[in-house]
């Protein structure tokens, strides 16, 4: 009878852990609002992979996939099950890498690049099957989307003349400048979905508590490699050059780059409110008003930035050494 009992209550952790994964890929198909939501999805993987072991983690993993996918296809949402199929691969090379004892840089950027490559091979085959092209499709949606929802807003409010026209202006400038900066703007969103899906993985493997994390350090002792400014540099210099290619280049490095030092800039500021014992509810509330302010973000950068001279943590790193 125990044995029987002590099957039954594991085959119902089992279903319990193979749900987790189903849940993360069901979720953005059930619920339109909900497609942020696939960011999380290499996070069961990195997770499971490394605290059950490769061969029972790709078990629990496989059986949520499949089953999702079947659930899927009966819903009739087999495309959206498919693009949340692409962000499966990056919980993989994050477990690896740190199955491997890589450094936390060397495996963001494994699976920044298996993300990205990953994606241009799904647009290159739609493209090939459907005869169209996906890239500049996507940009005619979301210029559509801007203009419908400017006119749907012009028409529920009453505009004075000259608020209409520096609405129309200020708008024209941003369906000009979205198909220029396009590409660092994909680029950021594979950057944001690795680093949140490492800060996390981290703290689930924390709470779990049977890893050796020393080769991934405290996000608040995290830096990027000094040499990344150098493409900061270059990138601003890009700008004023008269070349219209290399100037477009240059902003789009600058703006990735510049999302890599916010990074950094929040690694700082972790370390400081930390190293003057703010309380949590405080710390909360300042990460939400940074982040929510687009000036705080780029203040954040430059702090991160500055931190490549200055180096705000050093007394911390002296003291540890």
């Amino acid at each position: 009878m125990a044995g029987k009992k002590t099957v039954a209550a594991f085959s119902h952790i089992d279903l319990y852990r193979t749900g987790l994964i189903s849940a993360v890929f069901i979720l953005p198909v059930l619920f339109g609002q909900l497609g942020w939501f696939r960011i999380l999805i290499p996070l069961p993987a990195f997770y499971f992979l490394l605290t059950y072991g490769w061969q029972k983690g790709n078990t629990y993993i496989t059986t949520g996939v499949l089953t999702a996918g079947a659930i899927s296809l009966l819903m009739g949402g087999m495309a959206d099950f498919l693009v949340s199929c692409t962000l499966l691969p990056v919980g993989y090379v994050l477990a690896k890498a740190f199955r491997e004892k890589r450094t936390i840089n060397n495996a963001g950027l494994h699976a920044s690049v298996t993300l990205t490559v990953t994606w241009c091979a799904c647009v290159f085959i739609i493209g090939l099957f459907s005869q169209t092209n996906l890239y500049s499709e996507t940009l005619s949606a979301i210029d559509g989307v801007i203009a419908s929802s400017v006119e749907i807003y012009q028409q529920s409010s009453e505009l004075s003349d000259e608020t209409t026209y520096q609405l129309q202006k200020a708008i024209e400038q941003i369906r000009q400048i979205i198909p220029v900066i396009f590409p660092a703007l994909l680029l950021i969103t594979v950057a944001i979905t690795v680093w949140i899906n490492i800060i996390a993985g981290i703290w689930l493997l924390k709470k779990h508590g049977n890893h050796d994390l020393s080769q991934w350090t405290e996000y608040s002792q995290w830096r990027l490699p000094d040499q990344l400014v150098w493409v900061v540099i270059a990138s601003g210099v890009s700008l004023i050059l008269p070349a219209q290619l290399i100037s477009r280049i240059g902003l789009n490095l600058l703006l990735l780059s510049g999302t890599l030092y916010f990074f950094q800039g929040l690694a700082v500021l972790t370390f400081l409110l930390g190293k003057w014992a703010v309380p949590k509810p405080f710390q909360i509330f300042i990460y939400v008003l940074v982040c929510v302010q687009a000036y705080g973000m780029f203040f954040l950068a430059i702090f991160g930035l500055l931190d490549v001279w200055i180096d705000f943590r050093k007394n911390r790193q002296e003291i540890t050494d």
